[in-house]
């Protein structure tokens, strides 16, 4: 397995983040998806499955238009545990099931603790820029160090922030790292 010396320096607070659980992510109903994109959610699930990070029972629609996701390329409605997926990039559907993923497993403690390790301005707050808050720097660390993709020694060199933050929030190195 390769590792990046700085993620070994977070390995203490890791200990923060709930308990990963071994259990099976359920199976998604799935509305407007062709094959192509079935399949691709069903890798996607897969490989949360494999590292021990259980996705809620969740609703997955796919859209044409980006109106419908607010104008970005995906939206997850926790209070309905809802995707709405309107571009069919890979990037999206890891994303929007990080986001599932956290709203289901991460406690408020370990929310708190990752804003203030990121220096996020807040968790969520729709006020503060949306690239910059919490839940999304957390949806992109979790969507790049679950990706099927393998990283050259460069990219993971080039990347080791978001693997370390990826670590922060699983207990666990990126399993991209491993050859």
């Amino acid at each position: 397995m390769k590792l990046i010396p700085r993620l070994l320096i977070v390995t203490a607070t890791a200990t923060l983040v709930m308990a990963a659980s071994p259990d099976h992510s359920p199976e998604p109903a799935l509305y407007g998806a062709d094959p192509t994109l079935t399949l691709e959610i069903g890798v996607a699930i897969d490989r949360f499955s494999q590292q021990g990070l259980t996705l809620p029972e969740l609703s997955i629609y796919f859209h044409d238009d980006l109106e419908s996701c607010d104008g970005h390329g995906g939206l997850f409605t926790g209070e309905t545990l809802q995707i709405d997926l309107c571009t069919d990039t890979t990037h999206f559907i890891y994303h929007e099931l990080a986001h599932a993923w956290a709203h289901h497993s991460l406690t408020e403690d370990t929310r708190q603790a990752f804003v203030e390790h990121v220096e996020a301005p807040s968790w969520a707050n729709g006020n503060d820029p949306h690239d910059q808050r919490g839940t999304e720097l957390a949806a992109d660390a979790i969507a790049h160090g679950l990706r099927t993709e393998a990283l050259s020694d460069a990219e993971a060199l080039r990347t080791a922030w978001v693997l370390e933050r990826y670590l922060f929030l699983t207990g666990r190195p990126s399993p991209r790292l491993e050859t």
